[in-house]
């Protein structure tokens, strides 16, 4: 795909190739159980709610290494999701970025 802005070729590539440029190492995990108390101390909790959750994991962690501490600690993992952005969300994003050099 081309991305174009005002005329200008502002990214192209393949489509997966794109979104994982583009990926913030979100990760979207339904689960049943009890959360470990210290989980805020190891992940970047995003959102919250009674069955699910979303973290985002630094550059250095694995997202392996976290479903193997989750399933230790005995929570039951329902789905455990990476979340890459939508070519819109990327597009936006590099509208803006090449607004701000010129």
């Amino acid at each position: 795909i081309a991305l174009i802005n005002k005329g200008e070729n502002i990214l192209e590539g393949n489509v997966k190739h794109i979104k994982n440029k583009y990926k913030e190492n979100l990760f979207k995990i339904d689960y049943e159980g009890v959360l470990p108390p210290d989980l805020g101390t190891r992940v970047n909790i995003v959102k919250q709610n009674d069955t699910s959750i979303t973290v985002q994991l630094s550059e250095a962690q694995q997202s392996n290494n976290l479903l193997q501490y989750l399933l230790n600690q005995g929570v039951s993992i329902r789905a455990f999701n990476e979340i890459l952005p939508t070519l819109n969300e990327i597009f936006i994003k590099q509208v803006n970025d090449s607004n701000l050099v010129k």
